[in-house]
């Protein structure tokens, strides 16, 4: 099951990093013509709804806890990664009030909101990559089986909501729409 979970965690960070930067495009594009808000507005929404509700609260209690538990060693760098977390709801907090001043038409909003992607984006990479270089290899030296059966058991129940219920629609089109017009490596365009 460690194989499994892990695969689980790195697929989520897969598509986590596609919606940070398609919202990354997206938001420089901001600076140049009219925005597409019902996209960016999608997109805060896809990250308020997977990694933080869901991504986010299961890293914290099944891996962190876990390895909190068997590694001394970790403490630090859980402690890090969860101010990250914190970070995060902050700034996707402040991202959205600020694209409420885009949508306004506010003096400079452009500006300010691709700033604040460019910061939240910046997290983000950090985040994902101290997370699989660091703390993943670390839970594989210290976390026994039946950590890693509750692990992919938790992971596997997120259901990433692009593909679930009423989201599934809006989800697919936002990834249609990142995919088609973004620049690679995630994209078409």
């Amino acid at each position: 099951m460690k194989n499994t979970a892990i695969l689980q965690i790195h697929e989520e960070h897969r598509a986590i990093g596609a919606v940070v930067h398609g919202l990354l495009h997206f938001a420089r594009e901001a600076g140049r013509q009219a925005p597409s808000l019902p996209l960016l507005r999608t997109m805060l929404d896809y990250i308020e709804q997977f990694p933080q509700k869901l991504h986010h609260i299961k890293e914290e209690k099944y891996i962190f806890s876990a390895l909190r538990a068997r590694s001394p060693e970790a403490g630090a760098l859980i402690e890090n990664l969860n101010a990250q977390h914190a970070d995060d709801l902050a700034l996707t907090a402040s991202l959205r009030a600020q694209l409420q001043d885009l949508e306004a038409g506010a003096e400079g909003a452009a500006e300010r909101f691709c700033a604040s992607v460019d910061r939240f984006a910046d997290l983000q990479w950090r985040h994902m990559a101290e997370e699989e270089r660091l703390l993943l290899p670390l839970a594989e030296k210290h976390l026994d089986d039946a950590d890693w059966n509750r692990i992919a058991e938790a992971f596997g129940e997120n259901g990433d909501p692009r593909f679930r219920g009423d989201n599934k629609s809006r989800f697919d089109e936002m990834f249609r729409l990142i995919v088609s017009t973004a620049p690679g490596p995630i994209g078409l365009g």
